[in-house]
């Protein structure tokens, strides 16, 4: 193998590890922004025709600032964590699947619901920057009254999402 030859399989390499690496930030700015409420935020980590899968309905960009606002809104507080992060980069394309363990708290700390599942992203490289196409939320457990969906009970999430896995 010829000295240029390495030098282009080498920049292949580092292009592949900076990818990843942006798109685990991207993701992780996503959980900070549901985090401090910063829904316009949000919205800009979104491809134009992004959208957000949930259990219970759909999310467009065009949606999701004054529905965050009226429902993720009015939580106290709300904690995002994220695990077992895979993801696969092909050219501008790429996909993302990651485990999620988010907390709702309803006024006092020990008020509140907490979902445990998984994403399924999918993400495009625009004008330099990765961008979210699709968050699909797979609910597979909920615990407490305050998780978001409780009140529509295990069934109607179960319909909505037959992935769903909880009680």
């Amino acid at each position: 193998m010829t000295l240029e030859e390495r030098v282009v399989q080498l920049e292949a390499r580092v292009r592949h590890l900076t990818d990843r690496e942006e798109i685990r930030e991207l993701l992780m700015e996503y959980g900070r922004c549901l985090d401090a409420k910063d829904f316009d935020r949000k919205v800009e980590l979104f491809a134009p025709e992004g959208r957000l899968e949930l259990p219970f309905g759909v999310l467009t960009t065009s949606d999701m600032v004054e529905m965050d606002t009226k429902f993720v809104g009015g939580y106290a507080a709300l904690w995002h964590a994220y695990s077992n992060l895979s993801i696969t980069v092909s050219g501008d394309e790429a996909s993302a699947y990651c485990y999620f363990n988010s907390v709702h708290v309803h006024g006092a700390d020990t008020d509140h619901g907490t979902i445990g599942g998984a994403y399924e992203i999918s993400l495009r490289r625009i004008d330099g920057a990765w961008r979210i196409v699709v968050i699909r939320d797979i609910f597979v457990w909920r615990s407490g009254d305050q998780a978001p969906g409780a009140a529509d009970g295990p069934e109607a999430t179960r319909q909505a999402d037959p992935a769903y896995q909880g009680g």
